[in-house]
């Protein structure tokens, strides 16, 4: 006989959870807001002659006139720009050792810090003056076409984009990031241009830029090169608000010649600025995001049950201005789907109705607090954060506040929150691939 749903209630942890170096992160940035409105914030760090320099502009599929078009637009940013050739910007790339990437919300570099100018050269003519040649649209518009007809043919991308219909509806996350085939095969060169002279603008943007620079010789060189990036004045359109399911909600997407089923679980989750932000991440990792295997879903459905290798359950990842989600996720042969699913529905259900162990409770603690030093690590891991800490209105003194913010969180702060982000009666549940129908 299988066995049934038992919650992992008598397995104890059978894996060490690593702990950091822990204690508070201090930055300290120096921020000057432009004149056009751009938000630049300068920090030192660390002791090698590196950059990061990270580019945020809000111009992604929310502002979007076409599925698909944010994306679009920012991958082909670097294809071309200012007076080089996509071809002469890879090659300065590699001359210079350093890397650049775009995409629909701006744009990163990491480089030495003797080739601070030359970078910012590039990074400035990507967002500024992308070329939009024909030839490069055409290539990367197929080429997005071609991957989005693969995702097609890929049961877990099914789910995931039929995942997000379900949960957001008609909001701008309720659609792929990338847009379907015939949205982007309808987008034109004329609408690449009119949404990235719409939305790429100074007004709304933040650039950090870390490592090894003096903040007021790194500020001269910003503003040379970004004072006379234009606003445009455009205004975010208003989005619809995303409202819970009232009820739980079945999709499935039958996939011929599949044997395994790709399955997402769950419903709207919280913001970024969330004030349960810091329970609902000591809950995301006693419940399905742990290191090394450790949370519950993994230890009981993965280890105990051998349902499934991929197994994970979070609501703060995808937190943001807007509601995330709270997502459950597991791929298994389609003889265990019903195991799978009401596995993963009796842990939500335990973490509604039980308050965590002490010692989970502990463990998650010491885990998220002593890794924290990590994600400042590097420069372009600490430039990401910045722009973070900026666009959420955090404030900058909130990595060293991140310690003392989770310590004080107890086992009834982590079922409060739970009660309020997982909601196993009024979530959808997606299954592409076999579903049994």
């Amino acid at each position: 006989a299988k066995p049934t749903f038992r919650g992992g209630r008598e397995r104890a942890p059978d894996l060490a959870i690593p702990k950091g170096p822990g204690g508070a992160v201090k930055v300290a940035p120096r921020v000057e807001r432009l004149a056009n409105g751009l938000t630049v914030l300068l920090q030192k760090h660390g002791s090698l002659p590196v950059l990061g320099m990270n580019l945020y502009v809000p111009a992604g599929q929310a502002v979007e006139a076409k599925p698909g078009l944010a994306h679009l637009a920012g991958d082909l940013l670097d294809e071309g720009a200012g007076e080089r050739s996509a071809q002469q910007i890879a090659e300065t790339l590699d001359f210079l050792g350093a890397t650049l990437g775009t995409g629909a919300t701006g744009a990163h570099a990491h480089c030495l810090s003797k080739d601070a100018a030359a970078v910012l050269d590039l990074l400035a003519d990507v967002v500024q003056r992308p070329r939009f040649e024909e030839s490069e649209f055409s290539k990367v518009r197929e080429q997005h076409l071609s991957e989005i007809a693969a995702e097609d043919e890929e049961p877990a991308s099914v789910a995931r984009r039929a995942f997000a219909k379900a949960v957001y509806g008609d909001h701008p996350w309720g659609r792929p990031a990338t847009g379907d085939a015939a949205s982007v095969a309808s987008i034109t060169r004329e609408d690449v241009v009119a949404h990235h002279a719409k939305w790429f603008g100074p007004d709304r943007a933040i650039l950090a830029v870390t490592g090894d620079l003096d903040p007021e010789a790194m500020l001269s060189e910003v503003k040379r090169r970004f004072e006379g990036w234009k606003p445009t004045g455009a205004k975010p359109p208003a989005l619809p608000a995303v409202e819970p399911l009232a009820a739980a909600v079945r999709v499935d997407r039958p996939m011929e010649g599949k044997n395994q089923s790709n399955v997402f679980m769950g419903n709207v989750g919280i913001r970024r600025d969330d004030p349960d932000y810091a329970a609902v991440l000591v809950m995301d990792h006693v419940l399905g995001t742990g290191p090394g295997f450790s949370d519950r879903l993994s230890k009981d459905l993965r280890d105990g049950q051998g349902l499934a290798y991929t197994v994970y359950g979070n609501a703060s990842r995808s937190a943001g201005e807007e509601p995330g989600t709270f997502t459950a996720y597991i791929a298994c042969l389609g003889s265990d789907l019903d195991r799978a699913i009401s596995g993963i529905e009796g842990h939500l259900r335990r973490m509604r109705e039980e308050p965590v162990s002490g010692q989970e409770l502990a463990d998650a603690k010491s885990y998220l607090t002593g890794s924290l030093v990590f994600r400042y690590e590097t420069t372009d891991g600490l430039a990401a954060a910045l722009v973070e800490m900026q666009r959420f209105g955090l404030g900058f003194d909130w990595a060293e506040r991140f310690p003392s913010m989770v310590d004080a969180v107890t086992r009834e702060d982590v079922l409060r929150a739970a009660r309020r982000v997982l909601q196993p009666d009024r979530m959808a549940v997606v299954v592409a691939g076999w579903t049994g129908k």
